[in-house]
């Protein structure tokens, strides 16, 4: 008989709770707090899927401003030394 293999791949970015992340006030007017243990890197995705705004850090906590974007869900992509997760953020002014 034969054997058959399932392969899977999943492509694209998954919700990653592998480690803890909190990003708060959600909605938020203006300061956004995000909190990750050994965070590199930080961008902001807007709804049409571009990346408005990118920062390197070395840091577990870190402030943006965002009162600077306008209304709207954002997607904040969060790069930290145990992997990638996404938060969705709502700007309200």
């Amino acid at each position: 008989g034969t054997t058959e293999f399932t392969v899977n791949v999943i492509e694209g970015i998954s919700e990653n709770s592998d480690f803890e992340t909190k990003v708060y006030p959600n909605p938020t007017k203006g300061e956004l707090n995000i909190t990750a243990e050994a965070m590199k890197q930080i961008s902001v995705i807007n709804a049409f899927g571009q990346t408005i705004f990118s920062k390197d850090v070395d840091s577990d906590n870190v402030i943006i401003d965002m009162s600077q974007f306008n209304n709207g869900v954002y997607m904040i992509n969060i790069t930290s030394e145990n992997g990638t997760t996404v938060k969705r953020v709502n700007v309200v002014k």
